[in-house]
């Protein structure tokens, strides 16, 4: 069967669209679909397009005379509910016009029959969610700062739905989860280890200075958007756990620095400290989070579900003169990711 990728906060497909691209190429030997995720209908067009632009819409498989390549799904992150334009069946097959996200997505992969058990769950999954801290009810600030660059008050609205979604719908043995973003509050110091009891879970760690990576644990493993009371489908078969590594900048942006790059005015940096203060949100940094999946031996595969766990530790990513961690032509940034990655044994199926 094909890997099956998934992005959210789509935009332009660039992340889904240059995954497929490498994946499917003839040295790799594989082949792959996506289903790409967006709040913005305009977004979605233009995935479509640029998937027909690259031909990647549709491809022969030895499976089936033809295959859409990339499919997109319309709905909303926060609420974690689907966007329909009319009624859709939800997994029993019964009428409904909301449809959760979870569903949706699971739903694209359910046999037709609905008899086989098990569900072909996401392999990859990316993201690249708007992430900007916004100051609530200000015209002239919330006109500048739009969905596709607010991530709520606090900046994890849509991070948020996205950590608890992919728990849901990751392939639980070997899955990969990948997310850019700006993370509020990050450790100023490198935590822990991917060798490390998997079971420590932070939950003796009450400082602020661990706080995004609880936050973390915490959405991964209390999802929110559970099926409906009124279904009897089983989402997930078993417990989904994973091993993260959360990397930042060595030296974040601190709240005063970050207020004076988002205000246009005297008047809105003075909105925008105020905002950052009451939410003690103290310093900022650009970061990469990735996810691994593993099943814990003994899990149940039966309704009896129990919580996901994360264990996730955190590097800082050594400043230089390249630019920040997201530069693409800071290669110490990029050769420190990944030898970090190999040392830790990250890709490592176990």
């Amino acid at each position: 069967p094909p890997l099956r990728i998934l992005d959210f906060c789509t935009g332009s497909g660039i992340q889904a669209l240059s995954t497929l691209v490498a994946l499917n190429s003839k040295e790799s030997n594989l082949y792959a679909t996506a289903m790409c995720v967006d709040y913005n209908p305009r977004a979605l067009r233009f995935t479509q397009f640029n998937a027909i632009l690259n031909g990647l819409s549709a491809k022969h498989t030895p499976e089936s005379s033809e295959t859409t390549q990339v499919d997109v799904l319309h709905a909303d992150l926060v609420s974690g509910m689907t966007i329909l334009k009319k009624e859709a069946n939800d997994m029993n097959g019964n009428k409904r016009d909301t449809v959760t996200l979870v569903e949706a997505l699971l739903q694209k992969s359910v046999p037709l029959d609905n008899q086989d058990s098990s569900y072909e769950y996401y392999d990859i999954i990316l993201a690249n969610p708007p992430f900007i801290p916004v100051p609530p009810n200000d015209k002239d600030i919330e006109q500048r700062y739009g969905l596709f660059s607010s991530g709520g008050a606090d900046g994890e609205d849509v991070l948020k739905g996205i950590v608890d979604a992919s728990s849901q719908v990751i392939q639980p043995h070997a899955g990969l989860l990948g997310i850019v973003s700006e993370y509020m509050n990050p450790p100023t110091i490198d935590t822990g280890s991917a060798a490390d009891d998997r079971s420590n879970n932070l939950k003796e760690i009450e400082t602020n200075d661990m706080s995004l990576l609880y936050r973390l644990q915490q959405w991964w493993s209390q999802s929110k958007h559970e099926h409906d009371a009124d279904t009897t489908s089983t989402i997930r078969r078993c417990s989904v756990d994973g091993t993260g590594i959360l990397f930042t900048n060595q030296f974040p942006v601190d709240a005063e620095k970050y207020a004076m790059r988002r205000a246009d005015s005297e008047e809105m940096h003075s909105k925008w400290v105020k905002h950052l203060s009451d939410l003690t949100i103290t310093h900022i940094s650009p970061g990469l989070l990735f996810v691994r999946t593993y099943v814990e031996e003994g899990s149940t595969t039966n309704g009896d579900k129990q919580p996901n766990k994360l264990s996730i530790f955190h590097r800082l990513v050594p400043k230089s003169d390249s630019g920040s961690i997201w530069t693409p032509s800071n290669m110490e940034a990029i050769e420190f990711t990944e030898n970090t990655l190999n040392k830790e044994h990250f890709w490592s199926c176990n």
